[in-house]
């Protein structure tokens, strides 16, 4: 009996040490902070960080890319261009239908750089996880994408 009491009582703490929690809880530093779960659909994602060379980068300075997704359909911004595309889920499973079409403007190197792994991250996402106020795509058991929404009025 006492050991499966230890059991229990260690997977509580392990639990509740994880980033984030069923319930849209997340830590912010020391702190718990409750945010309720957005819906996948109807909310505009803002990019927050991206899996690029191995490392997570930030989002460059003065761009928003974004996405949101509506009725098996999906658009944004992708740093310079914006972009629209269509996709299924089933579950947390995500796909992408074809390729995502896109305008082809210009712009300055580094955004044209993030632009370009953004897009190709969001070709390879496989499903999807909404966590409080933020986004995780997944390519396979890897985070490739991660945002952070507000709710959009329709």
């Amino acid at each position: 009996m006492k050991k499966i009491l230890l059991v229990l009582a260690v997977s509580g703490l392990l639990i509740s040490c994880s980033a984030y929690d069923t319930k849209g809880k997340y830590s912010e530093g020391n702190s718990k902070v409750e945010v309720e779960n957005l819906s996948f659909e109807g909310t505009n994602w803002s990019l927050v960080e991206y899996a690029a060379d191995g490392t997570i980068k930030s989002v460059e300075e003065n761009s928003n890319p974004s996405i949101v997704f509506k009725e098996n359909k999906f658009s944004g911004n992708a740093s310079v261009n914006t972009y629209f595309g269509m996709y299924i889920t089933v579950g947390n499973d995500f796909k992408e239908i074809g390729q995502a079409g896109m305008t082809r403007k210009m712009g300055p190197e580094e955004l044209m750089k993030q632009e370009g792994t953004f897009m190709k991250l969001l070709s390879e996402v496989t499903s999807y996880e909404v966590k409080g106020d933020h986004l995780l795509l997944l390519a396979g058991d890897r985070v490739v994408l991660t945002f952070k929404g507000t709710k959009v009025g329709y």
